[in-house]
């Protein structure tokens, strides 16, 4: 199955969002010293504070680019794994698996059909194996 948590996605975005807004920062501190060693400090307090609101902004841009990335993610891995193992999972298990993913472990817990299973991920270079390491009934 191909390994989604790796394909395509928004880390780019985000981590140009990230140094967009560490150069608002650094660029409006530097000018607010130099308008505030000309006498101007109201001008220099104004650049501070459009800095860092435009900061701010551009932070909060990257932490939803990435809120999105992932969600977009968890449905692929959803649909790969019914389309590849017939496995009905929910959206609450691809979170779970995603999470098992980018923690480098890759083992998760699932409950399907009144059975809970141990599930692994073995990350394979492009592609990702879904392993069964135990499973008991739940009821």
């Amino acid at each position: 199955m191909e390994n989604v948590f790796t394909a395509g996605g928004h880390d780019d975005l985000s981590a140009a969002l990230v140094g967009v807004a560490l150069a608002l920062i650094v660029i409006g501190v530097a000018t607010a010293l130099y308008l505030f060693n000309q006498g101007k400090s109201r001008a220099a307090g104004a650049v501070v504070a459009v800095a860092f609101a435009a900061a701010v902004a551009s932070f909060v841009c990257s932490t939803d680019a990435v809120l999105v990335d992932s969600d977009e993610r968890v449905d692929a891995f959803v649909s790969e794994v019914r389309d590849t193992y017939g496995l009905p999972l929910t959206h609450a298990d691809g979170e779970a698996a995603y999470r098992a993913y980018r923690s480098g472990d890759g083992t998760f817990e699932v409950d399907v059909q009144g059975t809970e299973y141990v599930l692994k991920i073995k990350d394979k270079g492009d592609k990702l194996a879904l392993l069964v390491l135990g499973g008991e009934p739940t009821s």
